[in-house]
């Protein structure tokens, strides 16, 4: 929904990767049975969709003939697009994901050739009369071990050739559109550093010069293109996992001409590795769905790093003291500080969303609890009921 006593241009959505769906007719079903529900509990006024479309979805949806209908049907239920999550290119739910969620990574054309046609997408759904920009989020170039010269060298020339496409789009549709590449832990962009030296890398004169070449205009205007149309999009539980400060990190973007093209508002958990009870109230969190990633800090910043829950879990007994702090990259529900015996990350979240409404940092907040159907049984309720009580909870911290 655009938030219009905001001091600035403000969306709030949520993003329909909750809902499972791999196919365009099952998003389209999706559409019609949860995502008119939860717009109608949240206002009356026009609400901005956060749209998750898969590689298979996205093909469907352009090649068959269905944007007349997503735009007939956006038209009828007061709905405008305000950003696409083009994070998972395939399969999302109901089986494996953990590192395959990653692939294809940006050093293959097939992850170009999705972000290219997202844009499209995006492009055809642009509504300048609702929203200045649309962005579209994407991997964080790859996974951290999958890094090479070589193989930062294609990550780069891809993501300049999709800017040069974001060009012509604009230039043929007069769409503004921007890639917000997501920082996680465990991923070629983690840290504030990381995503500080990749950008450094982006915007360097050479890579300028070649979006120049590819679109036929000055070093100066694609620089100033390359800075609008390329940032981060900021997951707050993720910038919680990564121990990040709010006030450091968009200080040190700031500083570097990075912008936060939408920001994800989420939680994770949280809890001191102080005895049996806890690990044990963190087991059924271990799912073989999604990766968990871990951080431990111990009493003196000490930080241990695990890939995913499970092999924290099994290495805990041994190497964790009782001073330390775990926390894990698992998307729990905003309104909660704590559940099963466990803390939230919900107060980091809260410091963040004032960070970033402070500075005006973003005009897109995109509440992104993926993971109610691996949680607990008895913590996962009605999506409908529960997406509303988080777009409330989120509302409610921005208007106080």
């Amino acid at each position: 929904m655009k938030l219009r006593d905001a001091p600035h241009e403000l969306h709030l959505t949520y993003c329909t990767n909750i809902h499972a769906g791999e196919s365009w007719s099952e998003v389209k079903e999706s559409l019609r049975q949860s995502l008119v529900p939860i717009r109608q509990s949240a206002t009356t006024a026009p609400f901005g969709v956060g749209l998750r479309l898969s590689a298979a979805a996205a093909a469907e949806l352009e090649e068959n003939g269905e944007l007349a209908w997503l735009r007939e049907f956006f038209s009828d239920h007061r709905l405008y697009l305000v950003t696409i999550n083009g994070f998972p290119y395939g399969a999302f739910h109901g089986q494996r994901v953990k590192e395959n969620v990653y692939l294809p990574d940006w050093s293959d054309d097939r992850r170009l050739a999705y972000a290219d046609r997202l844009a499209r997408i995006a492009a055809a759904m642009f509504d300048a009369s609702m929203i200045e920009e649309i962005s579209i989020s994407t991997v964080p170039c790859g996974l951290r071990r999958s890094g090479s010269a070589e193989w930062l060298e294609r990550v780069l020339l891809r993501i300049v050739s999709h800017a040069a496409y974001l060009v012509e789009l604009e230039r043929r549709h007069g769409s503004r559109l921007t890639l917000a590449l997501e920082p996680e832990p465990g991923c070629w962009l983690e840290s504030t550093d990381d995503v500080t030296a990749f950008f450094d890398l982006l915007f360097s004169r050479r890579w300028v010069q070649h979006l120049a070449g590819l679109t036929g205009t000055t070093a100066a205007c694609s620089e100033e293109f390359l800075r609008r149309a390329i940032g981060i999009c900021l997951d707050t539980c993720h910038a919680a996992v990564g121990w990040e400060d709010p006030d450091a990190l968009l200080d040190a973007l700031a500083a570097r001409g990075i912008r936060v093209a939408k920001a994800q508002i989420s939680a994770g958990l949280e809890f001191g590795s102080d005895g049996s009870r806890e690990r044990e109230a963190l087991s059924p969190f271990a799912n073989d769905v999604y990766l968990h990633q871990v951080t431990v800090v111990g009493p003196e910043g000490v930080r241990r790093r695990y890939l995913d829950l499970p092999e924290a879990l099994d290495r805990a007994t041994d190497e964790f003291s009782p001073a330390e702090i775990w926390r894990i990259h698992f998307h729990v529900p905003l309104f909660l500080e704590e559940l099963g015996g466990l803390r939230t990350t919900q107060a980091v979240t809260r410091r963040f969303l004032r960070a970033l409404l402070v500075r005006n940092a973003t005009s897109h907040l995109e509440v992104e609890t993926y993971a109610w159907n691996v949680l607990p049984e008895a913590l996962r309720g009605d999506v409908v009921t529960n997406v509303s009580r988080e777009l409330a909870w989120t509302l409610n911290e921005i208007q106080s």
